[in-house]
């Protein structure tokens, strides 16, 4: 019973985001020590704060403060208009489901775009429920999910506007890595302000998670490593890029079945195959009398 009221708990908007952000930051404080190198970096929602943070453009403690604001605003957001609207996934084409939107003038929105043949929408809770009864009639499998608000739509306005007043108190600096942008697919601005103000946009605009992965292949990227908590990313972009060369995987792949440190080695061996230098006797050793004199990790 305490275990469900933890997980119960771990799923709330405002205790989740930081959360994910402090797992995700050890993990690439672990990839840092082992010298892991990233070409580019992108995030799906809430990720794009870590994959900014892990290109420099965001110190670790602006990261951290904004990972808790986000989370405490959003999960605020749309209660002061009495409906924070909801979101559920479809199993079907963006053109699929644009096409009955606009069919039925249904007041959702696409919120995101996961793979060719998965999507998500965001919306008032009767226009949810509509239309979930259309996707039945129309042989869709849609599931409405447990969020706290109907994110990435304009239900979520009122949490935007706080969360651009606490990236201006953020030192943003040019990314030392490409880091693609749910909003446009297209690499973060180099200036300051541009960052900011597209990082403040984000919250209200859809994802477009399946265009940022064509474009990163476009630009040469063909291993793609999840960091944090699961696997899901990594097993959409295997279904976005299906039939073409590449490689996707996580440092959470059995998503908690397994040791963490058995699946954390596990990338890391299938990253050394692959070719990429790691500085593997960085290892920590077995016992505490076998440790280099430095075990604290760093960032390279």
């Amino acid at each position: 019973d305490e275990l469900e009221a933890r997980k119960k708990t771990l799923q709330q908007t405002d205790v989740a985001q930081p959360a994910l952000g402090m797992i995700s930051r050890i993990y690439l404080c672990i990839l840092a020590r082992l010298k892991v190198a990233a070409n580019a970096a992108a995030g799906h929602s809430f990720g794009e704060l870590t994959a900014l943070c892990h290109a420099g453009s965001l110190s670790q403690d602006d990261f951290l403060k904004l990972a808790a604001a986000r989370g405490r605003f959003m999960a605020m957001a749309g209660k002061s208009a009495g409906d924070p609207g909801q979101m559920m996934a479809v199993r079907a084409t963006a053109e699929q489901i644009c096409e009955l939107i606009e069919k039925h003038g249904a007041d959702v929105v696409l919120a995101n775009r996961n793979s060719p043949r998965q999507q998500v929408l965001s919306g008032p809770a009767e226009a949810i429920e509509h239309m979930q009864k259309l996707c039945r009639k129309n042989r869709i499998l849609a599931k409405v999910l447990p969020v706290a608000a109907a994110f990435h739509s304009r239900l979520v306005t009122d949490a935007a506007e706080p969360f651009r007043e606490a990236l201006e108190a953020a030192a943003f600096h040019p990314p030392r890595i490409p880091v693609y942008a749910n909003t446009t697919a297209r690499p973060y601005p180099e200036e300051p302000g541009e960052a900011r103000r597209l990082l403040g946009e984000h919250l209200v605009h859809p994802v477009n998670f399946v265009r940022t992965i064509e474009n990163m292949y476009e630009h040469g990227v063909r291993t793609f490593l999840e960091v944090g908590p699961g696997a899901v990313l990594s097993g959409l972009v295997r279904q976005i890029l299906a039939g073409r060369g590449h490689d996707a995987f996580s440092v959470d792949a059995s998503t908690g079945r397994n040791s963490s440190v058995l699946d954390t080695a596990s990338a890391l061996c299938r990253l050394s195959s692959l070719g990429f230098y790691l500085a593997l006797d960085q290892w920590p050793a077995e016992s505490e009398s076998d440790q280099p004199p430095d075990p604290v990790f760093r960032e390279s």
